[in-house]
């Protein structure tokens, strides 16, 4: 249901301008399947966050972490419920965790997993699937540019500027969540494959 939406909305914006190439193509209808599909789970947190109290802190670090997923990427599960019941635990998890673990110098453990952000990115975003892989080699270099910038930009942030730890926790928790989407470990468990097979045939094909 969701790719037929996104499918119709991208035909309707091409046939709008037609300037729209086959890189741009991709990138809407990531940033169109990305928005239609994490609505009803986003609402379904959010009813789950109101009722739990944390509305607020999810709202805003839910805002992180979509954020941060467009530029790296991440497993896709294969069901709505599997996928809402992971990113309730994700999401309202971090939440918790934010409030209940508050350290006195967050600089040592905030750098800590800065360093494991900007490895993973470095070295896997950004994560494409085998049913949406990225064709283009300077959309995954742009991508991967803006996952590393958007790790360091959260690290900066949450380090140095902001002052309240439950929310500077809740956003190096939300960012290093999804950092672990990226890993060959959540391919593995989730039953992902990343893009790169899918790319590799279709590029053959063409040739």
């Amino acid at each position: 249901m969701v790719d037929k939406i996104c499918d119709s909305l991208l035909d309707k914006i091409k046939s709008n301008d037609p300037s729209i190439n086959e890189e741009k193509s991709e990138i809407i209808y990531y940033g169109l399947q990305n928005m239609i599909g994490e609505l009803p789970k986003g609402i379904a947190i959010l009813i789950i966050a109101a009722v739990l109290g944390v509305f607020k802190l999810v709202l805003l670090g839910s805002a992180v972490m979509l954020i941060y997923r467009g530029f790296a990427g991440g497993v896709h599960l294969k069901t709505h419920i599997s996928c809402l019941i992971t990113s309730t635990i994700l999401v309202v998890g971090s939440t918790y965790f934010a409030k209940e673990f508050i350290y006195e110098n967050t600089f040592w453990v905030y750098t800590l997993l800065f360093v494991f952000n900007f490895i993973m990115a470095m070295m896997y975003a950004p994560a494409d699937t085998e049913n949406r892989p990225i064709m283009k080699e300077s959309q995954m270099k742009r991508q991967k540019v803006e996952s590393v910038l958007m790790v360091t930009t959260v690290y900066i942030i949450c380090t140095f500027i902001i002052k309240e730890r439950v929310l500077t926790n809740l956003f190096m928790y939300m960012i290093t969540s999804e950092s672990l989407m990226i890993t060959p470990l959540a391919y593995k468990i989730f039953h992902n494959k990343y893009g790169k097979e899918r790319r590799e045939k279709i590029l053959n094909e063409s040739m």
